[in-house]
């Protein structure tokens, strides 16, 4: 404490959460850090809106992994011998951030404990970090919360950092199965079509129809009306049901069509925002399923396309006879065709163009200027 002025940037996000105490607040010293939960296998540090989505990822891992979770507080002064001393024992580092990945503090904190001799021999899987891409964020809350990581990302980075380990075999990915034969390409009805009660239960996908992000700082909804029944077809953008918060009623759409599963959810419930509501059943996969697919095959076509243009251009590329190069020169020169341009003359009755007429280029005597 001190009579100079004292500025704190904190997460406007934080402002809109609830918490309770029990303790009085006391002051914190600046520049060490706090470990909100104790484990063996890998070190997570996070700060600011990442501390919360953090504590939800070690939530929904449970006890399957130990994660050792650190909030540093402070950046500048930043506690770097509390993440040492994790690394250490864990021998495993994810930071997560809301910054970019490129010129971050968690560069800085990654960079940090690499160069570390002592640090670099003991860890047995290299960090990872779960930041926002280099991306601007865009004026909406769904974009903006799309950018900046979530839960399943940072639930995917610890598992990824337990996998790896030091002896790693490169593993190439083909169709064979089991037996060694070729296993054959899944096929994928036409989106948009109602799936029947009898339609085959291998085609069918169930999509979870969760609570989308209405707006900074609401974080639960009331559920006033379900608009569809178990069995009931569904279209595109069809609205299934309708959500109340303290601003508004806000109806929530299909992205998927098929017919209606099951609720999860009844009537005056109060549900948080990515809680799953109901199931659809529909012929399309998920998203992400989807992008995987084309993404394959994309590689596949371009693949095929490549070697056609190397096979192409090697054939094309036959010797030839040399050819000389040869300077075109105009026909007529700039002096010439202007020679040649009609003349024109105003009167009053308008404009008169006169008959082109060649004219002679006048020598012009260079000398002193005469006397007046």
């Amino acid at each position: 404490h001190c009579e100079d002025p004292v500025i704190f940037l904190i997460p406007k996000h934080l402002l809109w959460a609830e918490h309770e105490y029990t303790k009085p607040i006391r002051a914190v010293p600046l520049g060490r850090a706090r470990t909100l939960c104790e484990g063996s296998d890998v070190t997570l540090v996070g700060w600011g809106n990442t501390v919360e989505k953090s504590l939800e990822a070690l939530e929904k891992i449970g006890n399957e992994i130990s994660v050792e979770l650190i909030d540093p507080r402070c950046i500048v002064p930043l506690d770097k011998a509390a993440i040492e001393q994790s690394v250490r024992k864990t021998r495993r580092l994810v930071v997560v951030q809301e910054d970019t990945e490129n010129c971050s503090v968690g560069q800085m904190i990654i960079s940090h404990v690499t160069s570390t001799s002592e640090l670099w021999n003991e860890m047995i899987s290299p960090p990872v970090l779960v930041s926002k891409a280099n991306v601007m964020i865009g004026y909406n809350p769904i974009y903006e919360y799309a950018a900046l990581p979530d839960v399943d990302r940072i639930v995917s980075a610890i598992r990824r950092s337990i996998a790896t380990k030091h002896e790693r075999i490169a593993v190439v990915p083909t169709s064979r199965d089991d037996s060694g034969r070729t296993a054959p390409e899944p096929e994928f009805p036409e989106p948009g079509s109602t799936i029947p009660a009898t339609a085959d239960a291998a085609k069918r996908h169930v999509q979870s129809i969760t609570v989308p992000v209405m707006g900074e700082g609401i974080r639960n909804a009331k559920v006033v009306s379900l608009l569809k029944k178990p069995g009931d077809p569904i279209e595109l953008d069809d609205e299934v049901c309708e959500v109340e918060t303290d601003k508004a009623v806000y109806p929530i759409q299909s992205s998927f069509a098929g017919v209606m599963g099951e609720w999860k959810t009844n009537l005056g419930d109060t549900v948080e925002i990515g809680q799953e509501l109901g199931t659809l059943i529909t012929r399309e996969r998920a998203f992400a399923d989807q992008f995987e697919t084309a993404a394959k095959r994309s590689a596949v076509v371009a693949a095929i396309d490549d070697r056609g243009r190397t096979g192409h251009k090697a054939a094309s590329e036959e010797p030839r006879s040399p050819t000389p190069a040869t300077r075109i020169e105009p026909a007529l020169s700039e002096n010439s065709v202007a020679s040649f341009l009609p003349t024109c003359k105003s009167t009053r009755a308008g404009t008169q163009f006169e008959k082109p007429v060649r004219q002679r280029k006048r020598r012009t005597l260079r000398g002193p200027p005469p006397l007046l």
